[in-house]
């Protein structure tokens, strides 16, 4: 994202920072970064070892924002699988009204092709989510996010499904990511 999207001096919000890594990179990049998680000890943490005028960590849930501004790019690495579907119908709604014009979506979560889908108890009520190793995982389909982020009024650069996103201890697992933009006024 840093290398062919986001450019020093924008804005950038990160939905769900975890431990604040991705916002400390790009931070140290020249990007001016609000990163949300709901982990009030982690964001307290982050705050006092790496915030400063250009990298604020806030607490909050980042499907339920009340934030009034709007952002150059809003990034999004693993998180929108964390959420119900609702909850991530709200934040891309959320997302199409905050961006600025010619801002960016990047997203990137865990899909149907994800190795991990079916993996675990089905969620009650829901569709491909699941619970597994004590985690919740609702996996992203593709085309039907796609078509959101359409009627959002985003126009779509790159959307896909595949391996070598994320390599991790010796796994290399398919994920989804999809690229947006904002070309007019929502």
């Amino acid at each position: 994202c840093v290398r062919n999207y986001l450019q020093p001096n924008m804005t950038v919000l990160e939905l769900g920072c975890g431990n604040g890594r991705d916002a400390v990179y790009m931070s140290r990049n020249g990007i001016n970064i609000t990163a949300v998680d709901q982990c009030n000890k982690e964001i307290d943490f982050l705050n006092t070892n790496f915030g400063h005028k250009n990298l604020k960590f806030q607490s909050g849930d980042f499907s339920q924002l009340k934030l009034r501004k709007n952002f150059d790019a809003i990034y999004s690495r693993f998180t929108l699988h964390a959420v119900s579907l609702q909850q991530q119908d709200n934040t891309l709604n959320w997302c199409a009204k905050h961006l600025n014009l010619n801002g960016y979506l990047l997203i990137e979560a865990r899909g149907t092709e994800n190795e991990y889908y079916g993996l675990g108890k089905p969620v009650d009520g829901e569709t491909d989510a699941f619970i597994y190793e004590g985690h919740y995982r609702r996996f992203l389909r593709l085309n039907e996010t796609v078509s959101k982020i359409k009627n959002n009024g985003l126009t779509i650069i790159s959307a896909d499904e595949q391996s070598n996103r994320a390599p991790f201890n010796g796994t290399n697992y398919k994920f989804l990511r999809i690229i947006a933009i904002k070309q007019r006024g929502i």
